[in-house]
């Protein structure tokens, strides 16, 4: 009887120590794999942002003739008179 209470502490702590063990493997797998996950994200600049984004951006941002035509914009160049 006593050798039954004995040895289910025993496994008890045991399968606390492998338990925690195991907790604290798959804990520090969780977190590197989510930090190079986040870091590969990062690295990469994000491509579910930028595949969508990045390109009209760019060709409206740098587009100076569609701009200028957009916002009617005219070049204001007055005619210089010299007088004498």
């Amino acid at each position: 009887m006593i050798f039954l209470i004995l040895r289910s502490i025993g496994s008890g702590i045991l399968g606390g120590v492998l338990l925690f063990a195991a907790s604290l493997l798959f804990s520090r797998l969780f977190f590197f794999l989510l930090f190079t996950g986040l870091a590969f994200w990062f690295v990469t600049g994000r491509p579910n942002t930028r595949r969508d984004n990045y390109v009209p951006l760019q060709s409206k941002r740098y587009d100076a003739g569609s701009e200028r035509k957009s916002l009617n914009i005219v070049p204001f160049n007055p005619p210089v008179k010299i007088k004498l």
